[in-house]
């Protein structure tokens, strides 16, 4: 009976933390994803409706001009997760509770290409994993599984056994190991990816719905809402290695990576010899060095614009194949080449 009222109390918590993170009269959840190919982001946003009184569906917003560009429309129920694949070619939404299916939108073409049916269930979130080659569901209430799907089929594979209101899961950077958060019994269970086995059992605090691991993949910090604290687990020996108090009902948690700049400095305690250095070098460009730099830049927006004019009528992400950062790297080895030929 305990138990029982413990994952009644476990679910009503869930419910209001996800109307609190994703309900609205318009989205549930915004997903965007940028910089793929160098092209321009595009916005997917999940909602169960419009003004137009169209039902659930997915509105895709060019950031460049805040306008929705389309509506590709779901079948019933109530979209409550999305995941978009590493290389940006297509999003993943899963809908709930009376539909249970995930459906797959090419964001070339922004049609649904296929659709996975999940059976009578109730999915809660959906994520991909670093590579791109498996696809996760978790699910609500008492199921005690996780879904998986190969995204190269859209077919369902063998699920991942585990306890009832599993619902937040979090990747290691290399893929190999999976954290998923269980609010009923204040476990993270520690999952092989490979063979999508529970290798260990942490206990943490008291209705654990968040979980993120760090950039550097070696901790985990896991909200805790009853308990009003964090967990942070060691990855290398899947242990709690610190609590800390963060405020009452702390209801999610994202980790906020170093920066270049900010990795130098403790690497070197300081980069004012850097700078000098660039300094000194670039007074030391002669006119032909520039202008070859200038020309090279010149080049390179007329190529842009030209790839833009040719992807008018489609989703840049889907026409622009330039690498980032790909003009910066020739102006860099145009300058390093003059410099050289100069020392000599």
């Amino acid at each position: 009976m305990g138990f029982k009222m413990e994952e009644i109390t476990c679910n009503k918590k869930y419910q209001e933390h996800t109307l609190i993170k994703v309900l609205g009269i318009i989205s549930l959840t915004i997903l965007t994803f940028a910089g793929v190919a160098g092209a321009a982001p595009f916005a997917y946003v999940t909602n169960i409706g419009d003004y137009d009184q169209r039902g659930p569906n997915v509105a895709v917003i060019d950031t460049a001009t805040n306008n929705v560009t389309v509506r590709v429309p779901l079948g019933g129920g109530w979209p409550v997760g999305v995941a978009v694949n590493p290389a940006g070619t297509k999003i993943y939404v899963v809908d709930s509770p009376s539909d249970s299916t995930v459906y797959v939108i090419d964001t070339a073409t922004n049609k649904v290409s296929a659709k996975v049916n999940l059976g009578s269930s109730y999915p809660a979130r959906i994520t991909f994993n670093p590579a791109g080659t498996r696809v996760y569901v978790t699910k609500q209430h008492d199921y005690p599984d996780i879904f998986v799907i190969n995204p190269a089929t859209n077919t369902l594979m063998a699920p991942i056994i585990v306890g009832p209101s599993t619902y937040s899961i979090a990747f290691t950077p290399d893929g190999k190991k999976i954290y998923a958060a269980n609010c009923n019994n204040n476990t993270i269970y520690v999952i092989d990816a490979t063979t999508n086995k529970v290798t260990a059992n942490i206990s943490v605090g008291d209705s654990p719905y968040e979980l993120v691991v760090t950039p550097d993949g070696k901790k985990v910090y896991v909200a805790n809402a009853e308990s009003d604290n964090v967990s942070v687990i060691d990855t290398a020996t899947d242990t709690v290695t610190a609590t800390v108090n963060a405020g009452v009902y702390p209801t999610n948690v994202v980790i906020v990576p170093l920066t270049d700049s900010d990795m130098t400095a403790q690497s070197t305690g300081t980069n004012s010899n850097v700078t000098e250095d660039i300094g000194v070098e670039e007074t030391n460009l002669s006119s032909e060095e520039i202008n070859a730099v200038e020309l090279n830049n010149y080049s390179d927006e007329k190529n842009s614009e030209s790839d833009n004019d040719n992807g008018s009528n489609e989703n840049d992400s889907s026409k622009n194949n330039s690498t980032p950062g790909f003009g910066l790297l020739v102006s860099l080895t145009c300058i390093y080449g003059g410099w050289k030929f100069r020392k000599k």
